[in-house]
This record gives structure tokens, C-alpha cells and sequence, in this order.
């Protein structure tokens, strides 16, 4: 049941995921619809593609800090969504609970863990921000998301300013299950926060 699972998910094609779930447009707009912080500071996906993604953090008064220079905490904010959907589009035609409508139980529970940044310069221009999961664990990740395991999967992130300048670099770690996953199997069980 689980590989049909599997295999109902991967027979999505990678050009219908991305035309109805997983484009640029669409993500920015779903992401702002959610995070209203985001809205505000412009923030947009710029691009989706199997296993990573990449968006933009314009400088503007919204992002910058007393220096003049982007807000530290915004990078991250900025990073985990972008990180998310890098993840996100491994797992083809689920939706991401929180950020795509649900139909039922069978969304994606997509969670950030933890993460670690180091800056390298102030950024002072627009920021990419690319975030790529290795491609040799895709085939693992996609396993034991469809078998209903807990996946976490490490995926590093790169701060680059419009002149081509390394600003940072992160790790971000993300929790990724099925949503049904997370429900109660006992009769008077605690539920699991994330569901």
C-alpha cells in the first residue's frame, strides 16, 4: 500500500507538479497568503525545480535594519520557506499543509527543526537565496515519506547579493510525514501538535 503510495505520487510528472502546485507565482502568492510577514517584505520565490528552489529578498525599508543593511533574522525567515520548498517539491502532487489548500489528511506536515547561519558580509543589495537538498538522497527522502516515516533532511542554504557576492551560508534542517501520520491511533491518545 505504501509503494502504491509511492508510486501514485511519482506518476505526477515533474511539468504538471510545477504547473499546479509548485511554480514560482504560485508558491510566492501561497506563502504570502500564509505568512503575512512575508507580504511585507516583498519576498518572492523566483524559482522551483525538482529538489530546489530560489527566491529573492529585496532591500527596501520593510527588510533593512538601523544600518541600512537587510535585517539578519528576515534572511532566515526568508530561507526557511525557500529551504521548505526545495523539500517540498520532491514529494510530487502533495500538498504542503498551511501553504496549499487541503482536501483531506493526506497533506504533507512540513516543519523547519533548527538552523544554523553564518554570515559572511552585511548584505546590502538584493539577497538570493538558493537552497538545493542533495540530489543523492532524493530517491530516500521520496522512500520514507511514502512509507509514512519521519524524514529529516539537512538542506544547505547560499545568501548571494545581486553583485554575485557570498553573504551567507546555512544548514536547515526539515521535518517532513504524512499528515495522517501524525493522528491519534488510541482512543484518548494526545494529539501531535503538528497534525
Amino acid at each position: 500500500m505504501q509503494l502504491t503510495k509511492l508510486n501514485s505520487v511519482m506518476s505526477v510528472s515533474w511539468e504538471q507538479d510545477h504547473a499546479e502546485r509548485m511554480n514560482a507565482p504560485l508558491v510566492t502568492q501561497l506563502i504570502r497568503d500564509a505568512v503575512p510577514a512575508i507580504r511585507f517584505t516583498e519576498w518572492r520565490m523566483a524559482r522551483v525545480d525538482e529538489g530546489r528552489a530560489e527566491s529573492l529578498l529585496p532591500l527596501n525599508d520593510a527588510t533593512t535594519n538601523q544600518h541600512g543593511t537587510h535585517q539578519a533574522t528576515l534572511l532566515a525567515l526568508a530561507a526557511d520557506y525557500t529551504g521548505g520548498a526545495a523539500v517540498a517539491s520532491l514529494i510530487r502532487g502533495v500538498p504542503v499543509i498551511g501553504i496549499h489548500p487541503q482536501l483531506d489528511d493526506q497533506g504533507m506536515a512540513l516543519w523547519l527543526l533548527d538552523f544554523h547561519m553564518k554570515y559572511l558580509e552585511p548584505s546590502t543589495t538584493d539577497l538570493t537565496i538558493r537552497g538545493e537538498g542533495p540530489a543523492e538522497q532524493h530517491a530516500r527522502i521520496r522512500s520514507e515519506y511514502a512509507a509514512g516515516d519521519t524524514v529529516v533532511v539537512t538542506v544547505p542554504m547560499q545568501f548571494v547579493s545581486s553583485e554575485g557576492t557570498p553573504v551567507a551560508d546555512g544548514q536547515f534542517p526539515y521535518f517532513l510525514k504524512q499528515n495522517n501520520r501524525l493522528a491519534p491511533t488510541k482512543p484518548g491518545a494526545r494529539v501531535n501538535a503538528l497534525y
